[in-house]
Formats: C-alpha cells, structure tokens, sequence
C-alpha cells in the first residue's frame, strides 16, 4: 500500500500500522535526500487535510512532527 493511501485508511490500520505510517513519515522528512524530504512534507500535509480521520492516539504524535517544520499556524487550528 503506498504512502499516500495509508494515510487516506488511517483510520482502518491498526495502532501499529499507524505508528510505522508516521515513522515512515519522520524518516522522509529528516531524510538527506531533498526529494524524499519532499515526499515526507507532502505526506505530512497529506496527514493535516485528513486530521480529522486521524485517531486520537496518534494526534500527540502527529504535532510532535509538525512543531519543527514551521506549521505552528496550523497546529492552532487543529484540535
């Protein structure tokens, strides 16, 4: 399953597939490669447009990869 449509079923994974789901995430965007941090940016605003579907357990996590990467603005409006 790709990157993007696990995010789209992150509601559907199991807890730990939802953890390796936001790993996977990190690992991209603190990756050495621009093009894979690229890629983990895009996922990560992929995450924020479908908040809403992200469980609870993981949304302490989600925020803990947004506070570095300038997306404050956002996290003020993410309950």
């Amino acid at each position: 399953m790709s990157i993007y449509k696990a995010i789209e079923n992150i509601d559907l994974l199991e807890y730990s597939q939802q953890f390796a789901l936001f790993s996977d995430v990190a690992n991209a965007i603190y990756s050495n490669e621009k093009t894979t941090q690229l890629q983990g940016r895009n996922s990560l605003i992929k995450v924020i447009d479908l908040w809403g579907k992200v469980p609870n357990s993981m949304k302490l996590f989600g925020k803990i990869l947004l506070k570095p990467l300038d997306f404050i603005l956002i996290l003020k409006n993410i309950k």
